[in-house]
């Protein structure tokens, strides 16, 4: 990964939790950086975040990803449509 791309993620990484966090909604980060963020490596391939079930299109719908189930790829949102 370069450092471009690694931005990306970290962008990324950023605009969900803010706007997670904006939303009142509980969420917590999950996978590689809610490892990072006690000290292991930074991830370099995804973002991952744990919502309730009953919050998925809803947050979908607020970050502007409703019917773009590529954007939620791999968060393990049964049922709603994200495909790896």
């Amino acid at each position: 990964m370069n450092a471009a791309q690694l931005d990306d993620l970290r962008e990324g990484f950023q605009h969900v939790a803010v706007a997670l966090k904006e939303s009142g909604r509980p969420f917590a980060p999950a996978g590689g950086y809610a490892a990072w963020v006690h000290g292991s490596p930074e991830p370099l391939h995804d973002v991952d975040s744990l919502v309730r079930e009953e919050d998925v299109a809803a947050i979908l719908e607020e970050l502007g990803w409703a019917g773009s189930p590529g954007r939620a790829s791999g968060t393990g949102l049964a049922g709603q449509g994200a495909d790896r």
